[in-house]
């Protein structure tokens, strides 16, 4: 290992947020696999300081109606490849107690980014009558109002909100997002979720088209100004009914990538919940359990009906872990 990668190391391991950026991106792009060796070393290492166990969240992927047209999402508006469907509340609480039945204490649950009234009052009582103790909500850019009622209704419950960003390049998130995306909107919802109190989490998509490996060098430091609780990300991966395809990096390339990105992560932010996403999956059987030795922390096994699951295919080949 040269020098001032082994130095890069060293100073992570001495305190948080202590790799420059430019450190960041060399290690992105070092493939000497002794360096990467110590690099994935050195990240489980800073786990097993910050005492990070693994943690398991049920996932529940209760609609898959959206509003928005991501360019690169298989459940935008625009596709005509999927039947959509919206679980009922009865049907969202039947499962929950079954993942809790299972000894999870902790649900996230999922669904395309809808913005009206009818949505939120339909979590808005979810909320109020599910009997767990950690939720975690991933719905997308919502108002100060609607935040707050979900705040209100969940009662005391220790209450998570993951909020992707896919990037924190101002012109990247232009290319892959239609004009009406914001952002600045998404980003203001961000730190919206965190002055209301919300244990906050983002995460970013790696190897999208026209993506540089100093763009993610620059996700990675995003995340620690941000202070956010909790980071998921994976790899890019092209879906077919899409406008956004070719990535910019090789299958090989993105999976490689990917798992730097959770050990740097973890090596600059420390004590940080890390999704181990089952995109890994995809590019390579199993990646995801690779990840939770070189960083990440968090699996949410899929506990979305078998009806449904086929249905919510943000990318081919999503597995369906449980």
């Amino acid at each position: 290992m040269s020098i001032s990668f082994k130095r890069t190391l060293e100073c992570a391991l001495e305190a948080p947020r202590n790799i420059p950026a430019r450190d960041l991106a060399g290690m992105l792009s070092c493939n000497d696999k002794s360096v990467v060796a110590d690099l994935f070393a050195a990240a489980n290492e800073v786990s097993k300081k910050c005492s990070k166990v693994l943690l398991k969240r049920a996932l529940i992927e209760f609609s898959n109606i959206c509003s928005r047209d991501c360019y690169y999402c298989g459940i935008r508006k625009s596709s005509p490849l999927i039947n959509r469907y919206h679980m009922t509340i009865e049907e969202l609480l039947k499962v929950s107690e079954e993942a809790k039945e299972e000894g999870f204490t902790a649900i996230a649950l999922q669904g395309g980014e809808i913005e009206s009234e009818a949505n939120t009052a339909f979590v808005e009582e979810f909320l109020s009558r599910v009997d767990i103790p950690e939720i975690t909500l991933s719905l997308g850019e919502q108002t100060t109002d609607v935040y707050k009622r979900w705040k209100d209704a969940a009662k005391g419950k220790l209450l998570r909100y993951l909020l992707r960003i896919e990037t924190s390049s101002t012109e990247l998130f232009s290319k892959i997002h239609p004009p009406e995306a914001s952002f600045n909107k998404r980003l203001g919802a961000i730190r919206k979720l965190k002055s209301l109190d919300y244990i906050t989490g983002s995460g970013v998509m790696i190897g999208l088209p026209g993506q540089a490996i100093d763009d993610l060098a620059n996700d990675i430091v995003f995340f620690g100004d941000e202070k956010l609780d909790m980071v998921g990300m994976g790899p890019y991966i092209p879906c077919d009914s899409t406008p956004l395809q070719a990535p910019t990096f090789s299958s090989q390339e993105r999976l490689e990538l990917s798992l730097k990105m959770i050990a740097l992560t973890r090596l600059y932010l420390w004590d940080v919940n890390i999704v181990s996403s089952t995109a890994l999956e995809v590019l390579s059987s199993g990646a995801r359990d690779i990840a939770l030795r070189v960083g990440a922390n968090v699996i949410m096994p899929n506990f979305t009906p078998n009806k449904y699951r086929l249905e919510y295919q943000l990318y081919p080949g999503k597995q369906q872990i449980k």
